[in-house]
């Protein structure tokens, strides 16, 4: 069955293809010739008179080029990084804690003198959650997958609730990177 929306009687009709001229062949622009700056080897109605360009030969002179004086280099000037405190102490701290499903607590306080906590889950089959407070697994918690780590580089105050049943308990080790000015 034919295209119902076209026509039934449409006559196919060739035209013969238009004849275009022969192709001329390019030529590239070089420097044979008057070679005029911004406008290339083109007149444009005026005949050039000057010579033209340079040839491989003469490109290395400094006839009628005027060149400026180098640059006077100067010694370099030694520069010392005085940091903010004289002498800065990066040290950690070890938390080692349990917790349950019903006892979510604040493991780790606030300190703004923290760069980084490294979070651990040391238990192969419960997940732990972390947290700012008012903590709920789930909905205001990151999980920390059994025998994972997780860091964190917050100054603010970590919390920590389990997924144990209480009174079964679960670890959960944290270390702590701060710095100290002495």
């Amino acid at each position: 069955m034919g295209n119902p929306l076209g026509l039934a009687r449409m006559q196919v009709m060739s035209k013969k293809a238009p004849e275009r001229p022969e192709a001329i062949a390019p030529v590239p622009e070089g420097t044979v010739g008057h070679n005029n700056p911004y406008r290339g080897i083109e007149d444009h109605g005026i005949k050039s008179t000057n010579d033209p360009a340079p040839t491989q030969a003469n490109w290395d002179t400094r006839e009628g080029r005027t060149y400026l004086p180098a640059e006077q280099e100067y010694e370099p000037i030694p520069v010392h990084i005085v940091q903010e405190y004289g002498s800065e102490f990066r040290r950690f701290r070890i938390h080692a804690m349990t917790t349950s499903v019903s006892n979510p607590f604040r493991m780790i306080g606030r300190n703004p003198e923290r760069t980084s906590v490294l979070i651990s889950n040391p238990d192969p089959a419960l997940t732990l959650y972390i947290g700012g407070p008012g903590l709920t697994p789930g909905m205001s918690a990151f999980a920390v997958l059994p025998g994972k780590d997780f860091t964190i580089l917050s100054t603010d105050e970590i919390w920590v609730v389990g997924t144990a049943v209480a009174p079964a308990t679960q670890p959960v080790q944290a270390i702590e990177y701060y710095s100290v000015q002495d």
